[in-house]
């Protein structure tokens, strides 16, 4: 065990009808810190959280939280709360019922629960919505009352499976710098669960890019994106091209290839350009492969469609 991570996962393994799902899963994650679980469905992220959270029993291993062995205790007899991705708030109940529940629930009584329930509300910025029922209010709300119910127990550890998936890009943005806010704010140790390598990167102290049930590296989101241990965690975290230069295959982010009008040793013909705002995407057919470049706009030469072009390499890593 790692004495020195507030919380312990050690060689976790969970199988469904003989096919392993959780494989040797081992994690340790500091006091306060936010670490995301990313990988593509099936990766067992998901099932991980759940193991953590209670909700799903371990073939095998132990899960340490501050010192202490939980992976046999309930969901309930665990200092851990759950945001679902559905949120499961209670829709028949207001917006403060559904805040006191859980404070309820643990045997505290109506007042200083209203009181405490009332005090996060204000936190999240809700307390405007106490008496309004949880069905009317907008999915950014409802997910600002989801974490406000677990905030309000001061759980340990929070866990967060894709809690931003139904929401429209601009909303998940917002919502993304909100939980990080309060996260910070209250301290908290939080295991993130994503699919989207924009919100892993956006949010995290570190990343866990999970395959096949295990982690395959674990760092933060510069040491990751900068230094990945293969093709596959590297297209987790961003895009890559993969350039054929002679006998090796280079994979190579779009930043790092620069373009040039002129002829020099590596030429390709411009496929097509895209102006995405602070980037101009350039798509170039370079000796077969399809090269992507993304140049700051302000920077960006002025490129047509079929027009005879330069590349230069930057910085790359081997195609393992």
């Amino acid at each position: 065990m790692n004495s020195t991570a507030f919380l312990n996962i050690e060689n976790l393994c969970k199988s469904f009808a003989h096919r392993s799902v959780v494989s040797d899963f081992c994690l340790a994650v500091n006091q306060g810190e936010l670490v995301s679980l990313l990988g593509p469905s099936g990766c067992g992220k998901t099932t991980t959280l759940r193991l953590v959270g209670g909700f799903l029993e371990p073939d095998s291993g132990e899960i340490f939280l501050d010192g202490i062995a939980i992976q046999n205790l309930l969901p309930e007899n665990r200092p851990v709360c759950t945001v679902f991705q559905s949120y499961a708030l209670f829709p028949h109940m207001t917006t403060l019922e559904n805040v006191m529940y859980g404070l309820r629930c643990s045997g505290l009584g109506f007042q200083p629960s209203r009181h405490k329930a009332l005090e996060m509300l204000s936190t999240v910025g809700l307390a405007d919505q106490a008496s309004q029922n949880v069905t009317r209010l907008s999915g950014g709300q409802q997910q600002r009352v989801a974490l406000a119910r677990v905030l309000v127990l001061n759980p340990k550890v929070l866990l967060l499976d894709e809690p931003f998936s139904n929401m429209d890009a601009n909303l998940r943005v917002q919502m993304r710098d909100e939980v990080r806010s309060l996260q910070s704010r209250f301290n908290l140790t939080t295991i993130f669960v994503t699919h989207d390598r924009e919100e892993a990167m956006g949010l995290s102290d570190r990343i866990a890019v999970m395959q096949d049930g295990c982690i395959v590296q674990f760092g933060t989101p510069r040491e990751i994106y900068t230094s990945p241990v293969n093709l596959y965690v590297a297209e987790c975290v961003g895009h890559v091209n993969k350039v054929h230069i002679g006998d090796r295959v280079l994979a190579i982010r779009p930043e790092h290839v620069q373009i040039n009008k002129d002829r020099g040793e590596h030429n390709g013909i411009v496929v097509s350009v895209s102006y995405l705002g602070f980037i101009t995407r350039y798509l170039i057919d370079y000796q077969g492969d399809q090269i992507s470049v993304d140049v700051i706009s302000g920077h960006s030469p002025d490129l047509r469609q079929g027009e005879q072009v330069s590349l230069s390499f930057g910085s790359s890593f081997p195609v393992v």
